[in-house]
């Protein structure tokens, strides 16, 4: 399958493998292979995989370890001590692991977990940037994150 030529002065970023491959009508003039995400498109679909990657639980893994497709997620937070503040930075940086992974057009991201006052609410603020090759945005993403309930 031919790639489609883009202009030069078609600015934007190609749609990840998923959308593409998910695009509803391939033979459509507009069709995901052939459509540049543009500034607000591209917030939307970082967003969305943000989401899917932070809903997924990924298994145990080791400190170090590569991660592959079968690592896709991040580690289950619902056991982690709510004040305990290494268990916490532990979780964190296999979340940004992750991210470094499964969500590469997020640049230089920080996290922040901000527990709730109710018992297993806690919010990740992930600040970044995004963008194409030729230019860069900052986006902050504010995720609600509840611990799974334990019991029967």
């Amino acid at each position: 399958m031919r790639r489609p030529e883009v202009s030069r002065r078609q600015r934007g970023a190609r749609p990840p493998l998923f959308d593409r491959l998910f695009d509803l009508d391939p033979a459509a003039a507009d069709s995901a292979d052939a459509r540049l995400l543009k500034d607000a498109d591209l917030r939307l679909s970082v967003a969305r995989h943000l989401g899917h990657l932070l809903d997924c639980r990924s298994p145990a893994r080791e400190a170090g370890q590569d991660l592959t497709v079968l690592d896709w997620g991040v580690p289950d937070m619902g056991a982690l001590p709510p004040r305990d503040r290494r268990a916490q930075a532990t979780w964190l940086a296999e979340v940004r692991r992750s991210l470094a992974c499964f969500e590469p057009r997020l640049r230089n991201p920080e996290l922040q977990l901000q527990t709730g006052t109710e018992a297993g609410r806690s919010t990740l603020c992930i600040r970044g940037s995004i963008g194409t090759a030729d230019a860069a945005a900052p986006v902050l993403f504010e995720l609600a994150l509840e611990a799974a309930a334990s019991g029967s």
